[in-house]
């Protein structure tokens, strides 16, 4: 996966998890929902060896749906820092998805 591809599924996912409860009532015979749900699923799994400090980012801007600049407020970081955060956790997503890719050929 690039990082592109990765880019696009967070926003997926952040939209996915904001209007939640909405989706999956209404939606449940919806093939969409479930593959956006499969996706969530497949990052909350890669996420379960990360590094603390990218597991407190992606709960944050994608799970929670905060901004970088409400996260930064949140954590006590400057906003530079949680862009920062938020490139490496886009790196390690990167190379946990590749890996688990892989792995299940």
């Amino acid at each position: 996966m690039t990082l592109n591809e990765i880019r696009e599924d967070l926003r997926d996912i952040r939209y996915y998890y904001s209007r939640k409860e909405f989706l999956e009532n209404g939606g449940k015979e919806i093939s969409v929902v479930n593959r956006i749900k499969r996706r969530a699923e497949k990052y909350n799994a890669a996420m379960e060896n990360a590094p603390p400090k990218l597991l407190d980012i992606y709960l944050n801007l994608y799970a929670k749906g905060y901004t970088q600049e409400a996260t930064a407020a949140i954590l006590g970081y400057s906003p530079q820092y949680i862009n920062l955060l938020n490139n490496n956790l886009l790196i390690y997503l990167c190379g946990a998805l590749n890996n688990s890719e892989k792995s299940s050929d």
